[in-house]
């Protein structure tokens, strides 16, 4: 989590060429997705100047996710800003994903659908 200070989130290209994806400021709690998906992080992150973070082990913040709504709410409205962020930018820059390399949605189970 971004204490004070100013980073930016990116990848680098194959070319050495840095991709910027996302600033990051104080509040602004990063990694979280890599935890709860238990993979590594897609994104590095640069501080662009003096900053202070708030490193959280895996295990801590999967014990406060599991036992605290509040958190598990905000995380999912995270979550949602990030896939609608996403839509947003593929919307704008005319990305058609093929049917076949899409995510496939998840089985319904008896009983999600109620009337």
């Amino acid at each position: 989590m971004c204490l004070s200070g100013k980073a930016e989130l990116g990848h680098y290209e194959d070319n050495g060429t840095r991709n910027h994806i996302s600033d990051v400021g104080p509040g602004r709690l990063i990694g979280d997705l890599a935890i709860i998906l238990d993979q590594p992080r897609q994104l590095d992150l640069v501080a662009t100047e003096d900053s202070q973070f708030l490193r959280i082990g895996a295990e801590q913040f999967r014990a406060v996710v599991e036992n605290d709504k509040t958190v598990v709410l905000s995380l999912l409205r995270t979550v949602g800003g990030y896939l609608s962020g996403a839509a947003d930018l593929m919307i704008a820059a005319g990305i058609e994903i093929p049917r076949e390399e899409g995510p496939a949605p998840p089985p319904l189970v008896e009983g999600d659908l109620k009337p």
